[in-house]
């Protein structure tokens, strides 16, 4: 399993029920289509002064699709102006194990 994990700030016109919103749309129509998408989970620090993001595909190669086909979301979506794009970073990681 390959996770993406972004990290990030809510621009100045967003809150976290602009977020919930955006990203419950940009889900169903975007996201959920992407061929090995698993799941997405948002989370905020507990300084509660940013956010991370962590999406988990099945495998690198299909990560790497879907970001090349991002610019097929429409530029004018309310998702990407939920973020302080100043503050935006990203990295990711391969799953080896996973204990329960």
């Amino acid at each position: 399993m390959y996770i993406d994990i972004i990290s990030y700030k809510l621009s100045e016109n967003s809150d976290e029920d602009k977020l919930y919103a955006a990203a419950q749309d940009i889900l169903q129509i975007w996201m959920k289509k992407q061929p090995g998408f698993l799941k997405w989970e948002i989370n905020r620090n507990t300084d509660k002064d940013g956010y991370q993001d962590f999406v988990y595909w099945q495998d690198e190669a299909s990560a790497k699709a879907a970001q090349q086909r991002m610019g097929d979301i429409p530029t004018d979506h309310p998702w990407m102006a939920c973020y302080d794009m100043s503050t935006v970073s990203s990295k990711a990681v391969n799953q080896i194990m996973t204990f329960t």
